[in-house]
């Protein structure tokens, strides 16, 4: 599914909201993610440790910038991602939803942007969101261009300070993840 107006975002965000849910996962996206419909019953604040500046780091090399706030009555976390030499940034809210689990949206200024919706919580001990994605990149995607595959984020080594954020997916119900990519966040 793309969206390319303002008032597209308008019409999916209406969308979601008379689907009963803050965040609605898109239709087309069929069955590539089990994972993302479990209910976690994460804590309120399973997320907290993600409020402040950060620095994205890959190989201790400085990527990009990331700001994390509440808003909404404190409910709800806005993201701001800013690539550093390069035009891309991305906007993300995450909240617990009306079952226990936590959602977010991510919409970025790709040349085609991506919407992508997750769903998560707690899982062996850290924060973790899936997502029913489709992808472009062959090169990164075994099921093939455009295909749907299920993607997985884990936020693990939580310090103060710095985190580590792993990007996986699986094309196999998450039977086996394959590493996308990894990143350090270290508070600014």
């Amino acid at each position: 599914m793309r969206i390319r107006s303002l008032f597209g975002i308008t019409i999916l965000a209406a969308a979601a909201m008379l689907s009963g849910s803050a965040f609605a996962s898109p239709q087309s996206a069929g069955d590539a993610c089990e994972p993302a419909r479990r209910v976690f019953n994460a804590p309120p604040d399973a997320f907290d440790f993600f409020i402040g500046e950060w620095s994205v780091l890959v190989e201790e090399e400085e990527v990009a910038h990331v700001s994390v706030a509440h808003v909404f009555d404190e409910k709800v976390l806005s993201l701001t991602f800013r690539a550093l030499g390069a035009p891309w940034e991305g906007r993300s809210y995450i909240g617990l939803d009306e079952v226990g689990r936590w959602s977010a949206i991510w919409v970025d200024s790709s040349p085609a942007p991506s919407f992508l919706f997750y769903h998560g919580g707690i899982e062996g001990g850290v924060p973790v969101l899936y997502a029913t994605e489709q992808h472009h990149q062959p090169e990164y995607y075994p099921s093939g261009e455009g295909a749907f595959v299920c993607g997985r984020q884990r936020f693990a080594m939580l310090t103060d300070d710095a985190f580590t954020f792993t990007w996986e997916l699986s094309a196999d119900q998450g039977e086996s993840w394959s590493v996308l990519d990894t990143n350090t966040f270290r508070r600014r």
